[in-house]
């Protein structure tokens, strides 16, 4: 076993929101228009995202720096399941309430 764990290639939260973790070079990220930056939180579609770290940073700096924009990536999944799962959610309960009335 390593002395350090790897950081994630890619991982999953519940309700289908898929986080992927790249390692990149100084030049990636000038070509990507995040520099001058040691790491990123973009999230690329609704239900997914990408966190960006430096790969010149000692191992503990990725780690603070993983850990800092995985907080950024739970916020955008919080939404992400406000919007998605709580609304909708809520939406049939109305509608069940409407119906079982409707019976009565």
């Amino acid at each position: 076993m390593a002395l350090y764990p790897k950081l994630p290639k890619q991982f999953s939260l519940p309700f289908g929101f898929r986080i992927e973790v790249r390692i990149i070079t100084e030049k990636q990220f000038k070509k990507i228009g995040l520099w001058p930056a040691y790491a990123a939180w973009f999230q690329a579609k609704t239900n997914s995202g990408v966190i960006y770290v430096l790969n010149t940073l000692p191992y503990h700096e990725k780690l603070s720096k993983f850990a800092h924009e995985m907080r950024h990536a739970l916020n955008d999944w919080e939404h992400y399941v406000e919007d998605s799962i709580k609304e909708p959610f809520i939406e049939g309960l109305v509608q069940q309430m409407v119906e079982e009335d409707d019976e009565d």
